[in-house]
């Protein structure tokens, strides 16, 4: 009986850490690669339990990897059509308002009395005109909204929380890559918010300082003041020149610094959307002495 209990006691102990502990640290990876908090992949290791399992997901991965980029340049290519359609609307619309304002004032009578039927008709004419203009815009802000997928679910949490996910998913990548990473989080207070959509932000955030640093150090650093919570990460590398910082945030826009480097420009829209839901901003600096990139989200 009692090396039927020992026996016992160490088939517990192994399907614990060889199958539950394993299955624990994946099993929030599906749902985090749903919400969009995670781009890189689950480390392959020679588990023969979930071997299969970690090559499966990491082909999911790759086909979601996939499946956004065929959106978002579908998603281009609709916004270039809108934009077009936009612009090429707004100038003949423009000149019938002028025309309908001429007609209202009597600007083509003999006489410069304008006629009161004619001044009724093109009155119905500029309020079609501005009809059309708002239809326009509206459609505009449409297209851009539709692009981020994001619901907020606002909950409390601390803050920390941020911080140990940072911990727990990046830090792997940093070290395969060898880039060293300093993560300061000077608070412990509580947050109400969405989790999700600050992690997106920051994932997005720490993607571009790895694909466009030199790789010598991430900086991250978390804090409150009065106005509210403040992340800020930084990176050296090749810098964006002055005139291009008002132009990060906007949708399909790519830095010059980019020219070689894959991507959408799709990325930091989204966050500076999904920041925006969250009542904060995002905000970006360049350091030239220092030849360093900051990007600091703001939280209220």
């Amino acid at each position: 009986m009692a090396v039927c209990a020992l026996l016992l006691f160490a088939f517990v102990i192994y399907i614990q850490i060889r199958v539950l502990a394993p299955f624990n640290k994946m099993s929030s990876y599906p749902e985090k690669l749903s919400k969009g908090e995670i781009t890189n992949k689950l480390p392959e290791n020679k588990n023969k339990y979930f071997g299969k399992f970690i090559w499966g997901i990491n082909m999911l991965s790759d086909k979601l990897s996939g499946d956004k980029k065929r959106i978002n340049k579908l998603m281009q290519e609709r916004q270039v059509m809108l934009t077009t359609i936009a612009h090429g609307i707004k100038t003949p619309v423009a000149n019938i308002k002028l025309y309908a304002s001429a007609i209202e004032t009597g600007l083509y009578q003999k006489d410069g009395v304008p006629d009161e039927d004619d001044a009724v008709v093109a009155a119905k004419i500029d309020k079609n005109a501005d009809d059309i203009t708002s239809l326009v815009k509206e459609m505009m802000e449409t297209t851009a909204t539709g692009m981020v997928d994001f619901q907020p679910s606002i909950r409390k949490f601390y803050i920390t929380e941020i911080s140990e996910y940072i911990n727990q998913e990046d830090s792997n990548r940093f070290k395969m890559l060898h880039i060293p990473y300093v993560l300061n989080c000077q608070t412990e207070a509580m947050i109400d918010t969405d989790k999700s959509g600050i992690i997106r932000i920051i994932s997005q955030i720490l993607d571009n300082a790895i694909k466009y640093g030199d790789g010598k150090g991430v900086d991250i650093t978390i804090e409150k003041q009065e106005e509210g919570f403040f992340f800020s990460i930084k990176n050296k590398g090749q810098l964006i020149s002055e005139k291009e910082i008002p132009y990060v945030f906007n949708s399909f826009w790519r830095g010059s610094n980019a020219e070689l480097i894959e991507g959408s420009g799709i990325g930091m829209f989204e966050a500076k959307r999904i920041a925006r839901m969250l009542g904060g901003d995002i905000y970006a600096k360049r350091y030239v002495d220092s030849s360093e990139m900051e990007f600091v989200l703001y939280i209220p």
